[in-house]
């Protein structure tokens, strides 16, 4: 699995984000927040494409 999915699946079942932080091996939460901000806009993209 991709590191975005990753970080998808563990944010969506409430991992706390230190711990995404550290399971990706990511050094600066900064990393990690970016993976999730990117990952927000897909899942928008995704639930007007397929949900509305």
């Amino acid at each position: 699995m991709r590191k975005s999915g990753i970080l998808f699946v563990t944010l969506f079942k409430g991992m706390p984000m230190e711990q995404v932080q550290r399971l990706l091996g990511h050094v600066k939460i900064g990393t990690t927040l970016r993976y999730a901000m990117v990952n927000q806009t897909n899942v928008k993209m995704a639930h007007r494409k397929y949900l509305t």
